[in-house]
């Protein structure tokens, strides 16, 4: 149908189907102008014009299904304005450009949308696509300016795609007056040459929606609620989300905001307040130091957020209330109250302790344990960097529940002391720095003593089931009981070990049950009872790195370099690896370092299946001097 500088008026009640209407002009609805009861179906609107709504204006009912809107024109609503009830559902709005115009005294409102919208409008499963418009170039709420109505004005967004929409000022959601709730929708590829993709001046609400490879997203002034959203891979020139202005109130609840890239911050709060709970940052990054994540110049509150990484990345200089385990991650010029977490004592209440702290002796008084929301925060363990510090924990437990490493040393001259460490767990899939030793891990040259500690019951799926040492570590009077790992069912040391009146009881290990020795081990009056190596115990992530693959080796110990046993004894320990054999059944040692040990004794040490050593067995012959064996036996021949 072509009718130009015409179009169609109904005020009683009108069906289109299966129909193409095109190249249509009016002053108010370039197509069809829309007071009665109107249903389209099947239908496309392509290159109407008008100064008002360039395809249709409607002022009564109108249902829109399976419809196309194409290149039509106009100043604003380039293609539909709703001035009644209306449904668009399973449709394309699409390359259609609103110029835009000059509203109020001093021409200070730039009003345009390929959908305006000043009454109740649902829009379901419809796609907006290039369209153009100096604000709202998708949609512009219009809504009526009286306080009694203006929350009247509604519109209802579902399950719909916005992508490659273009404006000037206000991005593709301007929301003037009125209220707009969005559910199920995907943002992408928004090319707003300046402000936000959802501009906000009223009432929205943003629920399971994503929005990826875009520019700014949000600016509200008014109040705003983002639920169980996904913020992805967006960059800005400010700011991923803002909240503005002297009545802007955000919530943001249980989303994911990570891989974006601002000048400033990603969630920048300068409004009335703002409150993020229940949501994870991840490798977000700004140009501002400490700002990666948020910054906060008014009134903000933080619960139950997730940091991944683990940074300052909260710059504060407003009023921030938030968890104590957020405390280092903020960097404050602002005031910060934390909320109490008195009666737990966590991780993240430990952590405290040993940084606000300013004595270089720091002890505790309680049993430590790992709650369940501080998995994400913890999984490498609470890092001691601080130098020349004793931690004393007077014999009470800390526990890792299974799910994280207990500490990561990065500081020198360390001493714990009068701590049970347990339940602490490596895994091999974490980061590199969260991998490897399941309670302790020290870093390169650092010097750390460990005295009266016992270690139960920790894992590593790599290296070393309790501690992966490579600095200079000495262990006096301690407990290593039940620790498991591939290399080091209790301790991989990679530099200088040394261990004085220690005893190691049931580890397990595929290489070394109790100790792999890559580098220097001491060891003075210490045990070593059923320590235990066997098949791998994480086979899926070991990867061989001997000769002899998938061998055990080392029922106690496994050893590549200098090692010195003095005044100690090995029984029972055992080589169980039935599948490949097993090598060593209290000491494996290889290479051409020397090996010397002084009146030790080895009682009741053995091998199932295999002849290589009941006691011990070595690459090069070792210094045995004033040494006890008894009841030793390969290939388990008691």
């Amino acid at each position: 149908m072509t009718a130009p500088d015409s179009n169609y008026e109904t005020m009683a009640e009108m069906t289109i189907r299966n129909s193409i209407i095109e190249n249509n002009s009016a002053r108010n609805g370039g197509a069809i102008l829309n007071d009665g009861n109107l249903f389209i179906e099947k239908t496309t609107f392509k290159n109407n014009l008008a100064f008002t709504a360039g395809a249709i204006s409607n002022g009564g009912y109108v249902s829109l299904k399976d419809v196309s809107m194409e290149n039509n024109i106009a100043v604003t609503g380039a293609a539909f304005i709703n001035g009644g009830d209306a449904k668009i559902e399973d449709s394309f709005i699409i390359k259609n450009i609103a110029i835009g115009e000059k509203r109020g005294m001093n021409g200070e409102h730039d009003v345009g949308g390929a959908v305006g919208n000043s009454d109740n409008l649902l829009l379901k499963n419809t796609s907006f696509i290039n369209n153009s418009s100096p604000f709202g170039s998708a949609i512009y709420n219009l809504g009526i300016d009286i306080p009694k109505l203006k929350y009247l004005c509604k519109i209802k967004i579902e399950d719909c795609r916005f992508e490659n929409n273009s404006s000037h000022i206000s991005g593709e959601i301007h929301n003037e007056i009125g209220e707009i709730s969005i559910d199920d929708s995907k943002f992408k590829n928004e090319t707003a040459k300046r402000g936000s993709v959802i501009y906000n001046d009223s009432y929205l609400t943003i629920t399971s929606c994503d929005f990826k490879d875009l520019k700014k997203i949000v600016h509200n002034f008014n109040l705003m609620t983002i639920h169980s959203s996904n913020f992805e891979s967006n960059q800005s020139d400010s700011a991923v989300i803002e909240n503005d202005g002297e009545i802007g109130i955000l919530s943001i609840e249980k989303g994911k905001i990570a891989n974006n890239i601002s000048d400033y911050t990603t969630v920048y709060n300068h409004g009335k307040d703002c409150n993020i709970t229940g949501t994870i940052f991840e490798n977000n990054h700004s140009k501002k130091e400490n700002c990666h994540n948020i910054c906060n110049r008014s009134n903000m509150v933080l619960k139950e957020i997730i940091l991944k990484d683990k940074t300052v990345s909260i710059f504060n200089e407003g009023i921030l209330t938030a968890e104590k385990k957020y405390k280092n991650f903020i960097f404050s010029v602002g005031k910060v109250f934390y909320l109490g977490m008195e009666n737990e004592f966590n991780f993240s209440y430990l952590d405290e302790l040993i940084h606000s702290n300013i004595s270089d002796t720091i002890s505790f008084d309680e049993d430590i344990s790992l709650l369940s929301d501080e998995f994400d925060f913890y999984e490498g363990g609470i890092e001691l960097d601080r130098d020349n510090m004793v931690i004393d924990g007077k014999g009470k437990t800390i526990d890792a529940s299974g799910r994280s490493r207990i500490f990561l040393v990065t500081g020198n001259n360390i001493t714990l002391k009068n701590i049970i460490f347990k339940n602490g767990h490596a895994f091999d899939n974490y980061f590199m720095s969260n991998n490897e030793g399941g309670a302790i891990k020290v870093y390169k040259g650092l010097d750390l003593k460990i005295e009266n500690c016992k270690f139960i019951d920790n894992i590593s799926e790599s290296k070393g089931g309790a501690i992966n040492n490579k600095g200079h570590l000495t262990i006096s009077n301690g407990l290593f009981e039940s620790n498991k790992s591939n290399e080091g069912g209790a301790i991989y040391n990679h530099q200088k070990l040394s261990i004085i009146d220690t005893c190691f009881k049931g580890n397990e290990g595929h290489i070394g049950g109790a100790i792999y020795n890559k580098e220097d081990l001491e060891i003075v009056s210490t045990k070593f009872l059923k320590n235990i190596v066997k098949e791998s115990l994480f086979k899926a992530r070991f990867i061989p790195i001997l000769q002899l693959e998938d061998e055990s080796f080392g029922g106690a110990i496994f050893n590549k370099k200098r090692m010195v046993i003095k005044q100690s004894s090995f029984k029972k320990n055992m080589g169980l690896d039935d599948t490949d054999g097993a090598w060593g059944g209290a000491i494996r040692t290889i290479g051409d370092e020397e090996v010397t040990i002084i009146q030790t004794e080895f009682i009741g040490n053995y091998l199932k299946d295999s002849n290589f050593g009941g006691a011990i067995s070595s690459y090069k012959t070792p210094n045995l001097i004033d040494c006890t064996f008894s009841d030793n036996y390969p290939n388990d021949l008691n």
